[in-house]
């Protein structure tokens, strides 16, 4: 099955490539943030939640800050065929470090 062993290598080329770059990525950066997770109501309750934390807040001079927003979202059904949906978001601020940086 040369065409599955190829694929795994390939697979595997790319996971190493990922894992290094961001290994090398976060070296290089300062990172805080916070992961939340809330059964889905609104986006207007996500919004809120995430802004409570002022992560958003900065100081005006600092040019080197970046953000950085992932989102995963998962849907069940219970046993009370009661459907929802269950989301998961992650911020972070990132900066150069600057012990890290001449």
């Amino acid at each position: 099955d040369g065409d599955h062993a190829w694929l795994a290598a390939k697979h595997k080329e790319v996971l190493d490539f990922h894992r290094t770059s961001l290994r090398e990525a976060l070296a290089s950066y300062d990172m805080h943030g916070f992961p939340f997770h809330f059964p889905w109501s609104d986006f207007a309750t996500v919004k809120r939640a995430i802004a409570h934390t002022a992560i958003h807040i900065t100081d005006p001079a600092d040019t080197h800050t970046e953000f950085a927003i992932g989102v995963h979202t998962k849907g069940f059904t219970s046993c009370a065929n009661n459907d929802y949906l269950s989301v998961w978001v992650y911020v972070a601020t990132l900066k150069r470090s600057t012990s890290r940086w001449p």
